[in-house]
């Protein structure tokens, strides 16, 4: 009875972050009596006494004494609000991503040694003009690769950013093993720094722009800068042990390269594998072409949807670079096509805003996307492309695209246009299911990973091989064609064209073009090319009698 009156008397209550909640009374005298504190971090529970706040704000206001230092010291190194303001994940790989950190500290501080070691440091005969241009060859030559490499491969880092992490560190190993043999080839001292400062610098850019793409998933209430000021405070207090560490170890090592060497491999061993666990751990909810790929062999296969847990640890490391399909989103119209009858041809089937092309003997996968094309349309242009690639693989396939494998393998399929209308059929029913699949299972549908260029074109929809038949109107007002003689009076249709070109030429990439009796109306673009197509044909010599919307793209 007393708990039950003190629960009806609570007049509030107030917690931190995820810590257990308190509660308040009104006291005797008219004050608040707030209940002791309990507090939960990482899992751990417990209750500790507390002396409540008084009227004026004195007393013990804050979590137990015996938690107050060490949240002050979590503090200091994790973002505020953990662990719900990052995600699951963010735990298990700091703790990997720190002793990797530390491991590679203490290989670095061994190869800084045998650089200074092969410049000269503590030789009387070394020249300080010689090891000054040896140190400025080895930075330029550093810094024009880290402008090389991220022309050539910084768009990419967004779209396998565990595989990039990984091949960073690794990198950055080998880096340090040529540092350490530097001085063992004095003849090639300056051109293996240059070669090891190169890789560094690559390191460096492949690491900053991944640590910068985690640190977006990671960051789970717009808090990118917490997150990022909080590791940066990890690693530097992991760096400081790493080099009271290395003041030790070097006067050690110093007199025994062998025993140096032996050290390294044994640091860079530890460093290779804790890399490894911490890229593991991550739990990325958007798709990239690799865990797309994954979750959607799982969906032919057996008609289930692979969550983001599943499908990250599914997901290759080492083989994520090569993958089993070239697929090429957003590649220019004009790689694709070279005549009339090429456009036709591959606008064929396709009524969503992209068209897609397949080379079956190089297994490669063009797509060009339209003006429309948003998350969705691209996360469809994908799965087209990877569902073709299937069909050139063995495991078990819905029965619509077994029959067209087997078409495809037996050779019977030589066009491959043919097949790729056949599956935007199939599409048409598996990738709703997909998508809603994809969405419940805790996929992040509304963004993607996916390597995208920036190429976009416009065309003019054809579902029945035919242009649809607005076109041929918009081809006789702009142009003043009068192919025919309905009797209208001369004036009035001068006015009417001046008319619907004031009107139409602002629209006309944005036309909209509809067939009669079609089924809801389909928006389509008029590039500028077919647009100058359609007024030089009306005026030249297609004044022949066409039923509007039944004009065929000429051959």
């Amino acid at each position: 009875m007393a708990d039950g009156a003190s629960l009806e008397a609570r007049l509030c209550s107030e917690q931190y972050g995820s810590g257990a909640a308190r509660g308040c009374c009104a006291a005797v005298d008219g004050s608040l009596q707030w209940e002791a504190w309990g507090w939960r971090w990482w899992g751990f529970s417990g209750a500790f006494t507390a002396k409540p706040e008084g009227p004026d704000g004195g007393g013990e206001g804050a979590p137990a004494t015996a938690s107050a230092p060490l949240s002050r010291l979590l503090a200091l190194f994790l973002p505020q609000g953990f662990p719900d303001s990052v995600s699951p994940d963010y735990l298990p790989y700091q703790l990997w991503d720190s002793v990797q950190a530390f491991a590679s500290s203490l290989s670095g501080s061994l190869a800084t040694h045998a650089v200074l070691l092969g410049l000269g440091v503590g030789d009387a005969k070394a020249s300080v003009s010689a090891a000054t241009a040896t140190w400025l060859v080895k930075d330029s030559t550093g810094m024009l690769g880290r402008i090389i490499f991220a022309w050539w491969k910084g768009s990419k880092l967004d779209c396998n950013a565990k595989h990039w992490r990984l091949f960073a560190d690794i990198l950055n190993d080998v880096a340090m093993f040529l540092e350490i043999m530097a001085p063992v080839y004095p003849i090639c001292f300056t051109m293996i720094v240059c070669i090891s400062n190169l890789a560094k610098c690559i390191v460096s850019v492949a690491g900053g722009a991944t640590r910068a793409a985690l640190t977006m998933h990671q960051a789970r209430r717009n808090n990118m800068a917490d997150v990022s000021a909080k590791d940066s405070s990890q690693e530097t207090l992991v760096n400081l042990a790493g080099l009271l560490v290395s003041l030790l170890m070097l006067p050690l090592v110093s007199g025994c390269p062998s025993f140096s060497l032996g050290c390294f491999f044994l640091f860079t061993a530890l460093h290779i594998y804790a890399n490894y666990r911490a890229v593991r751990a991550l739990v990325i909810e958007t798709l990239n072409e690799g865990r797309l790929w994954l979750v959607l062999k799982h969906f032919l296969q057996r008609g289930e949807v692979l969550g983001p847990t599943s499908a990250n640890r599914m997901e290759p490391l080492w083989t994520g670079f090569w993958p089993s399909v070239s697929l090429s989103l957003g590649v220019p119209l004009h790689r694709l096509i070279s005549s009339v009858s090429e456009l036709q041809q591959l606008v064929e089937g396709h009524q969503e805003p992209y068209l897609l092309r397949w080379n079956q003997s190089q297994n490669q996968v063009q797509v060009v996307l339209s003006q429309m094309a948003g998350p969705e349309t691209v996360l469809r242009a994908a799965t087209h492309g990877l569902v073709l690639g299937a069909l050139r693989r063995d495991g078990p396939l819905p029965r619509e695209l077994e029959e067209l494998r087997n078409r495809v393998q037996a050779g019977l399929a030589k066009e491959s246009w043919v097949i790729v209308r056949e599956t935007h059929h199939v599409l048409d029913k598996l990738f709703p299911k997909f998508l809603k699949g994809l969405q419940d299972a805790g996929w992040k549908t509304e963004k993607h990973q996916l390597e995208v260029d920036e190429w976009r074109a416009t065309w003019l929809l054809s579902p029945e091989k035919k242009f649809l038949g607005t076109a041929w109107q918009v081809g006789q007002d702009l142009t003043g064609s009068d192919c025919q003689s309905d009797g209208v009076d001369l004036r009035q249709r001068q006015v009417k064209r001046r008319e619907t070109r004031a009107f139409l030429l602002p629209l006309l990439p944005h036309s909209h073009l509809t067939t009669a009796g079609s089924p809801p109306p389909l928006i389509v673009r008029l590039s500028p090319a077919l647009a100058v197509w359609l007024m030089v044909s009306n005026t030249v010599g297609l004044r022949h009698k066409s039923p509007r919307g039944m004009w065929p793209l000429p051959s």
